[in-house]
């Protein structure tokens, strides 16, 4: 079995964003990310901030699976690839995979995690109906 046919969306994540922290844990949550296995110890662990210690657990692993997931059950869908495309150009590229990548930046995260969770759970529905999506789009293209 390949990545995207085990791929489940968390619909039932709750995303917060109210903070940096609040960001970090609702991002680990929804990646079901563990400790960075790859990673050695911080060299001074008394003296590394808490951003400086989660950067250095990050588990890159954990979220390139979730991504490459998600972009294999939504690349068929038109209207989410035109929004990563235009996600993307926050980049100055059309790659979609970048768009994602920017969709899942501290901006973005909850109004994404919203339009996705109407798209996993309501197939049947117009993406381009969907107010989520409107709105993400509209930002995208400024």
């Amino acid at each position: 079995m390949n990545i995207e046919e085990e791929f489940t969306y968390p619909v039932d994540n709750i995303v917060l964003c109210g903070s940096d922290s609040e960001y970090r844990v609702s991002m680990r949550s929804m990646m079901k990310m563990g400790k960075n296995k790859t990673n050695t110890e911080i060299d001074n662990p008394d003296e590394a901030d808490a951003i400086s210690a989660d950067e250095q657990d990050f588990d890159q692993f954990a979220a390139i699976t979730f991504m490459k997931g998600l972009f294999g059950k939504t690349e068929k869908d038109k209207d989410l690839m035109a929004l990563y495309v235009a996600a993307a150009g926050a980049f100055l590229t059309t790659d979609p995979t970048t768009g994602i990548v920017v969709l899942f930046a501290y901006d973005n995260f909850a109004e994404f995690h919203l339009c996705l969770k109407d798209y996993f759970e309501h197939p049947e529905n117009k993406l381009t109906e969907n107010e989520h999506y409107i709105f993400l789009l509209a930002k995208m293209t400024k």
